[in-house]
């Protein structure tokens, strides 16, 4: 299984929440890529609401999107790109 891992930030919950389980399924033998959140390319469109996420710039390669805090309407709109490519999706949300 392929799994990309996009942390929200680099700092404690990052680390305790996706960065060092991403370690324990990379033991397990699962092929696991870390990103930081911003790296995904997006394409945008103008709306009446703002810059809106249409879609992404390329082919996502992995099973399985792990995405930290979306807390805004553009990760809701890029969970939305990610899933029209047939890649589930897995969302973290900060406990506090």
């Amino acid at each position: 299984m392929k799994v990309d891992i996009h942390a929200a930030d680099l700092g404690g919950c990052g680390y305790y929440r996706l960065l060092w389980p991403a370690e324990a399924l990379r033991a397990q033998g699962h092929e696991v890529t870390k990103y930081h959140d911003r790296d995904v390319q997006c394409v945008w469109q103008d709306t009446i609401q703002g810059p809106t996420i249409i879609g992404l710039h390329d082919e996502l390669d992995c099973d399985v999107f792990v995405l930290q805090r979306p807390l805004t309407r553009n990760r809701y709109e890029l969970i939305k790109a990610i899933r029209a490519q047939g890649v589930a999706v897995v969302v973290e949300i900060d406990d506090d």
